[in-house]
């Protein structure tokens, strides 16, 4: 699913530049806003993801060093 997602905003990227270069500043905007919307949002999912792990794994260094 996360593929298609790249697949679409990448394409989406493409066609803002498309209408930039035909001058449809517009589309552009509209085009571009929501390109940086999926990036915010990949960015605050990442490091969300990222806070879940550290707390995941916070306490298996310590474990590791007691077991051996």
């Amino acid at each position: 699913m996360n593929t298609l997602r790249v697949v679409l905003v990448g394409m989406t990227a493409l066609a803002a530049v498309v209408a930039l270069f035909f001058g449809q500043y517009l589309v552009t905007a509209v085009l571009g806003v929501g390109v940086a919307a999926h990036g915010g949002m990949w960015v605050w999912l990442a490091r969300q993801r990222q806070a879940e792990m550290d707390e995941l794994h916070s306490g298996v260094e310590a474990l590791l060093r007691e077991e051996a």
